[in-house]
C-alpha cells in the first residue's frame, strides 16, 4: 500500500488511506479517509455486514435471481 499501511491479505478490495477529517461522536469518532490507492481481487466475494448480521453479497443476489416470490431479509 502506499502509505505503508496494513492490508488483509485475499480481501476483495482495499482502500488505502489517509485521514481527512475525524468527528467526535459522544463516545465514538468517526474518521473519514481520502483514498490515495486501492486494489481488488477478482473472484473474491463481498461481505456485507447490516441488522447486526454478516452477509455474502453472492447470496443475496443469487437469491434475487432464483425469482419473484423469494423474500430478501436483511
Amino acid at each position: 500500500m502506499r502509505t505503508g499501511a496494513p492490508a488483509l491479505i485475499g480481501a476483495a478490495a482495499v482502500f488505502d488511506c489517509v485521514i481527512g477529517e475525524t468527528l467526535e461522536q459522544f463516545t465514538h469518532t468517526v474518521f473519514f479517509g481520502d483514498v490515495v490507492a486501492a486494489s481488488c481481487q477478482q473472484g473474491q466475494d463481498s461481505l456485507l455486514y447490516g441488522s447486526r448480521k454478516f452477509r455474502q453479497l453472492r447470496k443475496i443476489l443469487m437469491s434475487l435471481e432464483s425469482g419473484p416470490g423469494e423474500a430478501l431479509h436483511f
